[in-house]
C-alpha cells in the first residue's frame, strides 16, 4: 500500500480503526504523523473528514447541560435567612475520576448527584447553602472560632445564633450578640430541626440532617455573593476527604 519512504499512499486507514491496527509500526506512525503534522493531506487520504471524537463529547456534553432548566444564576431572594437550593449545575475547577468509586459506594450516586465533565472544568449538581448577610456574617465569626467542637458543628451553631439573633435581640441586628444570645438563650436545644420548629430561621429540608450527621460538609472558604445572599457548595464528605480531591474555584456556568 505505501512505497519505502511513505511519501506517497494511495488508501489510509483512518487512525484507531481495524485496518489501521494491522499496519506495521512504522505505517502507523508516518499516519499518526500526517494526522498531527498535516490534516488536510491526512483527510484527503482517508477520503473522509477528520472527525475529533474530543470534540465530540465536548459539545454533546455543552449540548445536554445547556437543555437544563438549573443552569445559570438561581434565584435567591425568595429564599429565607438560611436556604437551601438543589439539582443546580455549577462549574468546579477540581479533580475528579469517578472510578475511584466504581467499587464501593459512590456519594453522588446515593446522594442524586449529577456529575459531567467539560473541557478542564467538572460539573457537578452539589447542594448550594445559600446565607443572608447576617447569617454569613455569624458564619465567618463561627469559622474564627478557637474550639475544633464548634468548628466541626459550624451549621449547627450557625442556625442556632441566626434564630436566637432573630427572635431575641433588640435594635440592630448584630452578629456578635447572635452568637452569645444562641449560647445562653437556646443551649439547651441539640437538635437543628428542634431549633428550627420552635424558631423558623431555615428552609424545612432533608439537607439539613445530612449536614447535621456529616454526609455533606460545606466548602465554606469559597463562597459566591449573589444579590445579597451567598452561596456556598455542600460536598460530599466522603469526596472532600480524598486527597486527590481539590476544589480549586467554581462558578456558575453561565453569569
Amino acid at each position: 500500500m505505501y512505497n519505502n519512504d511513505f511519501t506517497r499512499a494511495t488508501k489510509v486507514p483512518a487512525v484507531n480503526t481495524k485496518e489501521f491496527k494491522s499496519l506495521s509500526f512504522k505505517e502507523q506512525l508516518w499516519i499518526y504523523n500526517l494526522l498531527l503534522n498535516d490534516p488536510e493531506r491526512y483527510a484527503s487520504l482517508i477520503g473522509e473528514p477528520i472527525c475529533d471524537k474530543s470534540v465530540e463529547y465536548v459539545d454533546d456534553k455543552i449540548k445536554r447541560v445547556l437543555r437544563e432548566k438549573n443552569i445559570g444564576k438561581p434565584e435567591v431572594d425568595h429564599l429565607p435567612p438560611i436556604g437551601f437550593i438543589t439539582d443546580h449545575w455549577a462549574a468546579y475547577s477540581a479533580f475528579y475520576n469517578p472510578h475511584w468509586f466504581d467499587h464501593e459506594f459512590s456519594p453522588l450516586d446515593g446522594l442524586g448527584l449529577r456529575h459531567l465533565r467539560v473541557f478542564s472544568f467538572q460539573l457537578f449538581t452539589f447542594p448550594l447553602l445559600v446565607l443572608d448577610r447576617n447569617s454569613y456574617d455569624i458564619l465567618t465569626l463561627l469559622k474564627d472560632s478557637p474550639t475544633p467542637h464548634e468548628i466541626a458543628n459550624m451549621f449547627y451553631y450557625l442556625v442556632k445564633s441566626r434564630a436566637a439573633g432573630e427572635y431575641f435581640q433588640k435594635g440592630k441586628f448584630n452578629p456578635e450578640v447572635a452568637v452569645a444570645l444562641g449560647y445562653s438563650k437556646l443551649s439547651s436545644y441539640v437538635e437543628i430541626n428542634d431549633i428550627n420548629g420552635m424558631w423558623p430561621i431555615a428552609e424545612p429540608s432533608d439537607i439539613i440532617d445530612l449536614i447535621e450527621d456529616d454526609t455533606y460538609a460545606m466548602l465554606s472558604d469559597q463562597p459566591r455573593w449573589l444579590s445579597h445572599h451567598v452561596l456556598i457548595p455542600l460536598i460530599p464528605t466522603d469526596l472532600l476527604q480524598k486527597r486527590q480531591f481539590n476544589i480549586k474555584h467554581w462558578d456558575f456556568l453561565i453569569s
